[in-house]
């Protein structure tokens, strides 16, 4: 085909796109026209190869597709690599950009930019530059991605819309008021938090304001008082310092007074001390003699007590003497009375106790103990067998606990779901919520929504499980009955009478299907041949529990009976297997299977060679599923109970059995206890007798030995007598020498007193001529000692005064070296030379009452003052800047909305116009409109549609329109785009599907009508089947994808010629 011609399209469309071993083909090169393409052809045969190319070979990622995850499933099998080449139309005067891919089998891939080596970076940026949108689905519908258009947000559609129809400048504008209003709203709560706490703070410093002025007021006093009391040791130091001086003067005059005085009565004075010497030398004299005469007195003292002593000793010996004698007496009456012992002793051992008796009582008490050996052992083996029961049953309850704290896990996995969801889509929540505390208003049971209901069996296919539900499985809702359904879906979903709001949710009800009830499926083979000729583990339905309702829902809208599953690798004949199995329709039986780690879609085409095409793609890891609720474990802890219950029941009989065998036995042993402590009495009575000899056979010796100590002891009396009177003979003698000594100490006791008397008269001689001078002076001696006593006193009050003085001056010193600077200068200068000590106290007990006016304040509540002072000052600071900050964002989001609002009110306005025309067009009602908010992200498009005369406008959503309505609704929202779009081109794949034949036809000449007009954007439109006589536009181009074993490899047929000549076949029928 010509590709010189290349007017009509846009910068930025796609002109040529040639593939090479990519999926399907061996190589092909697409010519699309610059307006709408058609590409039509058979199931399998390559038309969503198609929308792949444009996706991976533009640069963008596979997940955009919904298919194969890693690109090197892209390439064609058998091949090393894939090529892919697109060519765009360029820039104004400039020429067209070839975008090169070269896909390796290492999934790397080589990039060239109009035959020039580039990277994935920069062919994104020259993208960018062409405004294609391939990740935007307003423009870039792929088969597996047209379900979740209608599952956008409304507030993420009107996103696409402002990419797809407005420009960069305008998203970036939506997303800038965005911000800004987050900013708005951050500043605006931080402001009212600060504001809250500024004004918290200001309360709390109004209330302790006083208590800080007060803590001021008393700083201040206690200030003064400590200035006043600095002050007391300086006035103390200078009184003392002046009472010092004053007593030295004083000292210094009666000095001077005492000299005169002792100068003018001299010669008096000197006759007076040497009558003094005389008279203190006869008192020494006297003092002499009166100690030579004391020695004398004591040495007779001590003779005259030693004649005492003699004294004591003769009468002690003589005392000695009669002791001996009286002993002596007590001896022999000693003797007598063991005599008479020793008689009556041997009188009453003459009979010896009886052994034989004795041994008699031991004999039967061996018996008895022998018999109560038998029942303690009859008794210890009772309390084993016992024990063990009651080990059995501790057991047995240890592991009924262990048990029922499984039940109870398996019953908190439905909290964690439930918790799940709670976070993850608060509708569905809500709506379980609701229907637990309503279940009172529907005729059947209504089945919570399916992960709720099921677990997996073995938590090993849980990840098969995931890779076949969508979001919508696990979220379902089961119903038994029309009428639920209906009721459930007016109060929840088409209205805000359950929960305050419209709920989305996804509803199913099949009791008017082929298949109401899960024993109604139907399966292509049983577990068991699939087992054994597919070496699959099953179908997936095998590896799950629930309740069957549940499970019936999970077979309408997820296949699982029909799918087969293995957690190893099959092999590759079993696959070949899988993939040829069809029916008697020539329909694939497993168009889906897991094996290992992969998850396969087979699709058969319907046409030509009705070539078999295979999708995989990974399974990962559970996220849902990874814990679940096995219902078979859980019956079978639930009899694991029951038995554990019925073995303690049967414990705890035969413990009441053996209690009783027990009591019977303890009746026997307390019998025999009886019977040995009658014995063991007879035995203790026996040994008493026996003991009772015993000990007088003792006794009878003891005595025997005790009188022959007495009987030997005669002699030992005189010797005793004799030395006794020997000892009395030395003392008499020693008295009699002491005698004699007392009598020479007398008489020189006599010549000591006659000399003392006569040192004595003289003494009173030299004391009466003293004293008759001092008499006669008695006035002068008086008036001098006066004076010595006023100067001594004088002297010793100046010594002190200076002590004093000097104490008061060190500590008025050491005081202000702990006093700071200010307040040394603050003393100096209140310092005052006619202050004293009893005025600075006045001034002290002044202030102290002062002080007692005023309560002490904790101080901590002045530093927390002065910190809330510091932070008003930030507070207030901050809001200012806050407030300037939200004027500065107001200002900006007002100046901003007036230019971003109007251009999206206009366009929202002219999609809505070519959308409600679209809707008239068929017969139904559709509106699109702006959702306003204050948060622009909540701003939102709201399509609305009616399909039926007795329905409201609704909101399109995935759950409350059909497929088919979801489609039309879909195509009609694209359609009202076409004509305001600024995207190079737009692709929509199988866009038809789930139709009625009415409105595919409606829509199809919609489709035409608006996508066909020049200057707007290229348009791919890919479908597998068509309707007959169809509308059709000259500005269209129609794409035939063929294949088959009769396609001839490389045709040299033209295609115009061929349907010019179709068209003039058809002419000429009519004219006919």
């Amino acid at each position: 085909m010509n590709t010189s011609d290349q007017s009509g399209y846009m910068n930025g469309s796609i002109v040529r796109l040639r593939l090479e071993n990519f999926v399907t083909y061996d190589l092909i090169e697409f010519f699309p026209g610059p307006n709408l393409n058609m590409i039509i052809g058979p199931n399998g045969s390559g038309k969503s190869t198609f929308v792949c190319a444009i996706c991976i070979g533009l640069g963008w990622n596979t997940s955009f597709l919904g298919r194969a995850k890693d690109v090197n499933e892209y390439i064609k099998f058998g091949s090393e690599k894939a090529h892919i080449e697109i060519e765009l139309k360029g820039l104004d005067n400039e020429p067209n950009i070839i975008v090169s891919r070269v896909i390796h089998i290492d999934n790397t891939s080589s990039w060239e930019l109009n035959g020039v080596p580039s990277s994935l970076k920069y062919v994104r940026e020259k993208m960018d530059d062409l405004n294609i949108q391939i990740d935007n689905l307003c423009h870039f519908l792929p088969q597996d991605k047209v379900c979740e258009f209608a599952q956008l947000t409304p507030e993420k559609l009107l996103k696409e819309t402002e990419r797809a129809v407005g420009d960069v400048e305008m998203l970036l504008q939506h997303e800038k008021l965005i911000e800004l209003r987050a900013s708005q709203k951050n500043d605006l709560s931080a402001k009212t938090m600060d504001q809250a706490q500024l004004e918290n703070l200001n309360e709390r410093q109004a209330i302790t304001r006083r208590d800080v002025e007060r803590f001021h007021e008393r700083e201040a006093i206690l200030k003064t008082i400590e200035i006043l009391n600095f002050k007391i040791p300086f006035v103390q130091y200078s009184e003392a310092r002046k009472a010092f001086y004053d007593s030295k003067n004083l000292r210094n005059e009666k000095k001077a007074e005492l000299d005169k005085i002792l100068k003018e009565y001299d010669p008096f004075f000197r006759k007076k001390t040497q009558m003094e010497a005389t008279l203190n030398q006869y008192v020494a004299e006297n003092n002499e003699i009166k100690n030579s005469l004391n020695c004398q007195k004591s040495a007779l003292d001590s003779l005259i007590l030693s004649f005492d002593e003699y004294d004591n000793s003769i009468k002690d010996i003589s005392g000695e003497i009669r002791a001996e004698k009286r002993r002596e007496k007590e001896r022999d009456q000693k003797i007598k009375e063991l005599k008479e012992t020793i008689a009556f002793i041997e009188s009453r051992i003459s009979d010896k106790p009886s052994e034989n008796y004795m041994n008699d009582i031991l004999d039967k008490l061996n018996e008895v103990n022998g018999h109560l050996k038998i029942i303690r052992k009859e008794l210890q083996d009772l309390n084993t067998v016992i024990g063990e029961h009651i080990n059995r049953i501790n057991e047995s309850k240890v592991a009924l606990k262990q048990i029922q704290n499984k039940l109870d896990d398996l019953d908190n996995v439905r909290e964690q779901r439930l918790q799940w969801l709670k976070q993850n889509d608060r509708d569905v929540f809500d709506a379980v919520i609701w229907l637990s505390n309503n279940r009172n208003k529907f005729k059947d049971h209504v089945y919570e929504p399916v992960y709720l209901e099921i677990s997996v069996r073995d938590l090993k296919y849980a990840d098969f499980l995931e890779a076949c539900f969508q979001k919508n499985t696990y979220m379902a809702f089961t119903f038994l009955n029309r009428d639920d359904y209906i009721l459930f879906n007016r109060i929840l979903v088409d209205s805000k009478e359950g929960c305050g709001r419209e709920l989305r949710l996804h509803t199913t009800e099949f009791s008017n299907t082929s298949s109401p009830s899960l024993d109604m499926q139907k399966q292509p083979c049983v577990s068991s041949e699939l087992k054994q000729n597919f070496g699959m583990d099953g179908y997936l339905l095998d590896f799950v529990d629930g309740p069957s309702p549940v499970l019936n829902t999970l077979c309408h809208i997820a296949n699982i009976h029909r799918i087969p599953v293995s957690i190893n690798e099959i092999s590759d004949e079993c696959y070949r297997k899988l993939s040829q199995s069809v029916n008697s329709a020539n329909q694939l039986i497993f168009p889906v299977f897991i094996s290992g780690r992969t998850h396969y879609t087979m699709k058969k085409s319907k046409y030509g060679r009705k070539d078999v095409s295979t999708v995989t793609k990974l399974v990962t890891k559970a996220q849902r599923f990874k814990t679940t609720v096995n219902a078979e474990t859980k019956k079978l802890l639930e009899q694991q109970i029951i038995d554990l219950e019925l073995v303690i029941k049967k414990d705890e009989d035969s413990i009441q059995e053996l209690r009783k065998t027990e009591e019977r036995i303890k009746i026997r042993f307390n019998d025999e206890i009886n019977r040995k402590n009658n014995l063991l009495k007879k035995k203790e009575g026996m040994e008493k007798e026996i003991k009772e000899w015993d000990s007088q056979v003792i006794k009878l010796e003891k005595t025997k030995k005790t009188l022959y100590s007495l009987e030997s002891f005669s002699n030992q009396y005189t010797d005793n007598i004799k030395k006794l009177k020997e000892k009395m003979d030395e003392i008499v003698e020693q008295h009699s020498v002491s005698a004699i000594k007392l009598k020479d100490l007398i008489l020189d006791a006599f010549q000591t007193t006659k000399d003392m008397i006569c040192t004595s008269i003289r003494e009173i001689q030299a004391n009466a001529n003293y004293v008759d001078v001092v008499e006669e002076n008695t006035e002068i001696v008086t008036k001098i000692d006066d004076i010595k006593k006023s100067y001594e006193e004088l002297k010793q009050t100046t010594q002190n005064l200076r002590s004093i003085a000097a104490n008061k001056l060190e500590i008025a010193r050491k005081n202000l070296e702990n006093v700071d600077e200010e307040t040394r200068k603050e003393m100096e200068n209140q310092m005052e030379q006619d202050m004293t000590e009893e005025s600075l106290n006045e001034q002290i007990n002044i202030e102290k009452i002062k002080l007692e006016f005023i309560y002490q304040t904790n101080p901590n509540v002045i530093s927390q003052f002065e910190k809330r002072e510091h932070d008003i000052k930030v507070l207030k600071k901050r809001i200012e800047e806050y407030e300037s900050r939200l004027q500065k964002v107001e200002s900006d989001i007002n100046n901003l909305r007036k230019i971003w609002e109007p251009r999206l009110d206009n366009i929202i306005y002219k999609i809505n116009c070519s959308f409600s025309e679209a809707f008239e067009y068929i017969g139904c009602v559709g509106e699109v409109r702006i959702g306003k908010s204050d948060e622009f992200d909540k701003w939102r498009v709201e399509i609305l549609v009616k399909f039926r005369d007795n329905e409201n406008l609704q909101l399109l959503t995935s759950q409350r329109q059909s497929g088919g309505e979801r489609s039309v609704s879909t195509i009609f929202y694209l359609i009202a785009m076409q004509s305001i779009s600024k995207v190079p081109f737009r692709v929509v794949d199988e866009i038809n599907q789930g139709m009625d034949q009415k409105n595919e036809r409606l829509v199809h000449a919609k489709l035409v009508d608006v996508m066909s007009k020049k200057n707007t954007s290229q348009c791919f439109l890919i479908t597998p089947k068509l309707l007959s006589s169809l509308q059709y536009s000259n500005n269209m181009r129609i794409l035939c994808i063929c294949n088959g074993d009769w396609i001839v490899q490389e045709s040299s047929s033209d295609m115009q010629k061929y349907v010019e000549l179709i068209r003039n076949i058809k002419l000429a029928k009519e004219v006919v």
